[in-house]
C-alpha cells in the first residue's frame, strides 16, 4: 500500500538499514507536519544497534527537518546512544539545523559532554552570527562558572530578539 499504517514506526525503521528518505517516502507522507511526525517517531530509536548502518548522509538528508528532533535527541539526558554518536548528531546538526530551536540550542552548551558544547556554540555562530562567550574552542576549555556567564548572554540575547 505505500502506507505505514499500523506498522508501529519503531519496528519500521528498525527493519531498514539504508538511508531513510526513501523509506519515508514509501510511506507517503502528505506533507511536512506528517514527515515531521514520522522523524518525531523515529529519532528515539537513533541509538539502537541496527542505526550503528546510519551515515552522515543519512543524518544530513533530514535537512533542516531534523532540526527538532535531533536537538530532542541530544537534549535527553538519558540519551543511550554511542558516547560518538552523539557527537556526529551534534556536528551534522549544527551543519543541518534551521534557527526553529534555538533556545533549547543554548541549553546544550551546558552539558557535560564538551564537543557536544563545542558543535552547538558552532552551529549558534553560523545562525546568529553571535559568539556570546568566545568562538566554540571556549566550550570545550572554558571552565563551568565562565561558561555559566556565556549561557546568560545567550539567554538575555534570545529574549531581546523575541
Amino acid at each position: 500500500s505505500g502506507h505505514i499504517g499500523k506498522v508501529k514506526v519503531q519496528e519500521y525503521l528498525l527493519s531498514r538499514q539504508v538511508f531513510w528518505v526513501p523509506h519515508l517516502l514509501e510511506a507517503n507522507p502528505k506533507n511536512e507536519e506528517q514527515i515531521k511526525n514520522i522523524l518525531w517517531r523515529a529519532v528515539p530509536y537513533l541509538s539502537h544497534p541496527t542505526f550503528g548502518f546510519l551515515s552522515e548522509q543519512d543524518i544530513r538528508s533530514l535537512g533542516p527537518t531534523g532540526t527538532g528532533p535531533l536537538t530532542t535527541f541530544l537534549s535527553k539526558k538519558n540519551a543511550h546512544s554511542k558516547f560518538g554518536f552523539r557527537h556526529e548528531v551534534a556536528r551534522l546538526l549544527s551543519e543541518i539545523g534551521d534557527n526553529s530551536r534555538l533556545i533549547e540550542w543554548v541549553e546544550l552548551l551546558k552539558d557535560e559532554d564538551e564537543m557536544v558544547r563545542y558543535y552547538i556554540a558552532d552551529g549558534l555562530n553560523r545562525l546568529t552570527g553571535k559568539t556570546f562567550g568566545g568562538p566554540p574552542e571556549f566550550w570545550k576549555t572554558a571552565d563551568r562558572t565562565t561558561r555559566t556567564k556565556a549561557v546568560v548572554s545567550w539567554e538575555i540575547w534570545l529574549k531581546e530578539k523575541e
